[in-house]
């Protein structure tokens, strides 16, 4: 019997042992039965030893991709938007140029009728007007006639800056030397004559005040020849893009001899 009871303590205290969550310091896994009471309810929470540090690390990692996962969303948005402006700048581009080639066009078309500078005048008026009621854009022309024979030359301003303007025209051995145009209306024109005796060329100065900034254009012109010459000045504008060309173009009707 003695030796029986030894034996059973010496057991119960083994258990014992095993059911301890650490001996002397050190990590054990502890046996399930000594977490539980007999109706399988949790007594004794545990967390395992270096486990708790483990999933800081795990969470700290997800926290990262997160972080990195949003800054290149972000980064994907902004090189998105920068692309489609690039593209828009292009189109916008596009179509001004095909404007000013229409000018150039017009002025060409005009150089072949019977009345070049009233077809000029007329096409250049009308082609202005009609811009302006489909696209957002600012347009100032110059139209000029030269009329060799006659020893004469012609000065048009063309006004569909959306604005009222004040103009002055000045030529060089011209009469008279100049001219000052009051209140050039939005969407008018006004033209002004002037006489030569000068074989050669006249420049051909056009000053205009806007916002009240002064604008200057100058052009040089050939008296000796039969000429249509035009100046275009075009802003257009598309959403939070602006683009501005100014071109000239000139032809020669016939020369004299």
């Amino acid at each position: 019997m003695s030796a029986l009871t030894t034996s059973r303590n010496e057991t119960t205290h083994k258990e014992g042992n095993q059911g301890s969550r650490t001996t002397e310091g050190k990590c054990q896994t502890p046996v399930l039965d000594s977490l539980f009471d007999s109706k399988g309810i949790e007594t004794k929470p545990w967390f395992p030893c270096g486990r708790l540090k483990g999933q800081f690390f795990i969470i700290a990692a997800l926290l990262i991709i997160v972080a990195l996962i949003t800054f290149r969303n972000t980064l994907s948005v902004y090189t998105t938007l920068e692309e489609k402006r690039f593209q828009e700048s292009l189109i916008t581009d596009k179509q001004l140029n095909n404007i000013r080639n229409e000018y150039h066009y017009l002025v060409g078309i005009a150089s072949g009728r019977t009345e070049p500078n009233v077809s000029a005048i007329d096409y250049a008026a009308n082609f202005s007007g009609f811009l302006r009621n489909r696209h957002d854009i600012k347009i100032l022309y110059v139209i000029i006639y030269t009329n060799a024979t006659a020893k004469n030359y012609s000065v048009t301003v063309g006004n569909y800056l959306n604005d009222r303007l004040n103009v002055t025209i000045n030529g060089t051995d011209s009469t008279p030397a100049g001219y000052f145009i009051s209140n050039v209306n939005d969407k008018t024109n006004a033209t002004r004559h002037f006489n030569t005796s000068l074989s050669g060329f006249v420049n051909v100065t056009v000053l205009y005040n806007r916002q009240n900034i002064n604008h200057t254009e100058r052009f040089s012109v050939d008296t000796k020849v039969n000429m249509l010459f035009g100046f275009f000045d075009i802003q257009l504008e598309d959403s939070d893009i602006r683009l501005r060309s100014q071109s000239a173009y000139n032809t020669t009707l016939n020369r004299t001899r």
